[in-house]
């Protein structure tokens, strides 16, 4: 995986409409108070890491991007490897809601 500039560029994006929902109340939001849905955030975003990686040869030995930003998620939201852990289910239920 190689990280570059539009990888860099969603995960700020990221951080600023996903990951920094602090309520529950937050995440149904009014887009004609000029508010950005998290969770249709989260879906725009994977969407395009996907895309980004689509155009990477993956080598099979190395973490690949889906892996990476799945790390980089769970370290964020403070998520342990058993799904244990977040000190903050706001984001996490933005990303959570992204299956629906």
């Amino acid at each position: 995986f190689t990280m570059t500039q539009g990888h860099r560029q969603l995960l700020s994006l990221f951080d600023v409409h996903v990951l920094s929902v602090r309520s529950l109340g937050q995440i149904d939001c009014d887009p004609m108070k000029g508010q950005i849905d998290p969770v249709f955030a989260a879906k725009v975003l994977l969407r395009a890491w996907k895309a980004l990686q689509q155009g990477q040869g993956t080598d099979l030995s190395e973490v690949d991007g889906t892996s990476w930003l799945e790390n980089w998620l769970r370290a964020r939201l403070g998520i342990n490897d058993d799904n244990s852990g977040g000190s903050n289910d706001a984001p996490s239920s933005s990303l959570k809601r992204t299956a629906c």
